[in-house]
This record gives C-alpha cells, sequence and structure tokens, in this order.
C-alpha cells in the first residue's frame, strides 16, 4: 500500500522526533512501522526501541482528512479524554486506556504507548468455540469488567449542567428509514418515521430518569475496542468520543454481544451469560430505566442500523439468506416493539409482498 505524501510525513516527523529521543533516550529509535487498515483514520504500530527495551508505540493520524479543521478537534478532543482518563485510571488497578505520549495538532496526529493484549471480542470468539471452563470463565469476567470500566468512565466524565436533546437521534433514525424506504425494504414503512419523532417527543418530555445522566460517551464501545490480557482491560479509539446521554454506550455494548447469536458457533446461553456479566458489572440498568422512553428510544436506534446492516448485506447464497431474512424479521418486529407501532397484518402484507414470509 502507497502512503500518501502527508502521512509520510507525519510518520518521518515522529521517527525523527527530538521530544521522543529525549523522553525514550538518546538511542531511542523506530524500527519498524506496520499500518493497521481503519475505516475512518490511518494508524500504525511503530516497533520501536531504546537501550533498555523494545516496544510498540501507535500513530493515529487523520493527516488525509477533507476537513482539516474537524480533524484537529477530533484528535484534540481525543488527546484531552485519554490524558485525563489515563490519570484518573492510575489508581483502578483493572482498567486502563492507552497512555497519550504526544498530540500533533498541525497533522490532526495522536502518538500513544501499547496496551498490551488482545481485543476483547477475540477472547469471546475463542470461549464461544471452545467449551473449556477456564476460556468461559475468562470471557464472562472480562465482560463484568467492562461493565465496570463504564461506570467508572462515566461517573468520571459526569456533568449534570449539560443537557441532552433526542431531536437530533430521531432525524438521525430518520435518514436511515428514509434510505430503506427509497430501497424498498420489506415491511418498512413511512409509520416507523413517525413513531420515532413521537417516541423522542415522549423522551423530551418524560426527561431522563435518575440513574441516566450525561457523561462521556466513547460512540464506539464495544468488544472490538477493548483490550484485555485477561486480567486487565483497556478501552481505545476514542474517535467518537463526546458528551451525551450515559445510556448509548451500554446499549451499544449489549447489542454487539447481542448479534453474537447470528453466528452458528455461539450458544444462545453463551451470550446471555455474557450480557448478564456486564450488566452486572455496570449495574445502572435499573427497571425504571429500561421502561423509559429515552432507553426504547437509543435501543431502537440499534436496532434500526442492525436491521439496515442485514438489508444491505443481502447475498444470493441461499443459505446465507435464509439467515438474514430471520435475522432481518426478528429485527423488523422488534423495532416495532420498541417503537410501539406494531402494526401485525401492515407487516405481514409487506413481507408477504416482497417474498418474505412473515413470522
Amino acid at each position: 500500500m502507497s502512503l500518501s505524501a502527508k502521512v509520510q510525513a507525519v510518520l518521518d516527523q515522529v521517527c525523527y522526533d527530538q521530544d521522543l529521543i529525549r523522553f525514550y533516550g538518546a538511542e531511542f529509535r523506530v524500527n519498524a512501522h506496520h499500518i493497521i487498515e481503519t475505516p475512518f483514520s490511518t494508524v500504525f504500530r511503530l516497533d520501536s526501541s531504546n537501550q533498555d527495551a523494545s516496544f510498540k508505540l501507535y500513530l493515529k493520524t487523520l493527516c488525509d482528512s477533507s476537513d482539516q479543521a474537524k480533524a484537529r478537534a477530533s484528535i484534540q478532543n481525543e488527546y484531552d479524554i485519554m490524558s485525563r482518563l489515563s490519570q484518573q485510571f492510575e489508581r483502578v488497578k483493572m482498567l486502563d486506556v492507552p497512555h497519550p505520549v504526544k498530540l500533533y495538532a498541525d497533522s490532526a496526529s495522536l502518538l500513544t504507548e501499547e496496551v498490551e493484549g488482545s481485543e476483547l471480542e477475540n477472547l469471546l470468539t475463542g470461549a464461544a468455540r471452545l467449551f473449556g471452563r477456564t476460556s468461559v470463565k475468562a470471557a464472562v469476567h472480562m465482560t463484568e469488567l467492562a461493565g465496570v470500566w463504564l461506570r467508572e468512565f462515566q461517573q468520571m466524565t459526569a456533568d449534570q449542567e449539560t443537557s441532552v436533546s433526542f431531536q437530533p437521534l430521531a432525524l438521525y433514525c430518520q435518514e436511515r428509514v428514509e434510505y430503506l424506504l427509497k430501497h424498498h425494504a420489506p415491511g418498512v414503512t413511512d409509520s416507523l418515521n413517525k413513531a420515532f419523532v413521537h417516541l423522542a417527543k415522549v423522551a423530551e418530555d418524560e426527561g431522563m430518569p435518575h440513574s441516566v445522566f450525561t457523561a462521556g460517551c466513547h460512540g464506539d464501545f464495544a468488544p472490538h475496542n477493548m483490550i484485555t490480557n485477561k486480567e486487565r482491560l483497556a478501552v481505545i479509539d476514542f474517535t467518537d468520543y463526546r458528551m451525551d446521554c450515559s445510556l448509548f454506550d451500554p446499549i451499544n455494548f449489549l447489542e454487539k454481544v447481542g448479534r453474537m447469536h447470528n453466528h452458528f458457533f455461539y450458544r444462545s446461553s453463551f451470550v446471555d451469560q455474557l450480557q448478564s456479566a456486564f450488566l452486572k458489572g455496570y449495574g445502572l440498568l435499573v427497571p425504571e430505566v429500561t421502561q423509559s422512553a429515552c432507553y426504547r428510544l437509543i435501543r431502537a436506534r440499534c436496532v434500526l442500523l442492525r436491521l439496515f446492516h442485514y438489508f444491505m448485506c443481502r447475498t444470493r447464497s441461499w443459505r446465507m439468506r435464509i439467515g438474514h431474512d430471520v435475522a432481518y424479521r426478528e429485527s423488523l418486529a422488534e423495532l416495532h416493539a420498541l417503537l410501539g407501532s406494531h402494526q401485525p397484518s401492515v407487516l405481514k402484507q409487506s413481507l408477504k409482498r416482497t417474498g418474505m414470509k412473515p413470522q
């Protein structure tokens, strides 16, 4: 893969950075670099060393972004929150974030130290495929720790003075519904748009339950953004960090774990065990919360994106198509139930017209 001139310039800047030489010692050097594929940024793993040891650094750059002002603001935001969290998590033995080494604001780039371990998603996959107790026990324990991490993170970043509006979320969902309508997605009608608007209004009128608050929102709080060595857990990639309703991250995590049901090697009981472990660690999703309009709205957003994913991933393989059709129907029914817009007869007729069998 050829690097752009901008990306190469950032890489060269790090390799010969005098600040890093002073920090790590006169014999600091970058011996090799490896690019990591990510959808919205360029990330390098830098194999580095000094006179005492070999170690890895990670360079993330948004220098090729079309909107440089936005890219610089985003990377500054990420640096600020990681600096704050790395200091606050020093007192918590089992929780961590990568330590930010240096911000290169002009090129919208960030250098961090490595967090040793592998993705939590890999641990969950291994535990699901292997029926040994040890791997399952470690997976469940780390999933519970993910809940603890999130609770600590939200309490560290809580801001009771900032208000949250749910109307932008309704508009975001409407855009996805409009796309599905335009492409004649089975079972999708304009009633979904109206239901999202109505539920957002109800959520605004109700306000957030007592144990829900405005706090830092990771934005993609999911197993693939967690690094674990089976003893401690660190969360990476704060690209989408913002202040928002505290329900976004836990609901997103539960949704991502719940999607594991659709892989044949994941036992339903294991997925349920993981979700229960996370809820135990997080400890804030009490019945008052899960029955609220804001919870239903944010969860409906996740289900809509899942439905969107299944529609976009249609395949000609009949075996895969059957699995997708079942998951699509289940997601559509769940979405209607969350929005309170379930119309069985209309749903069945719509699915029948498009060749999908209603449940």
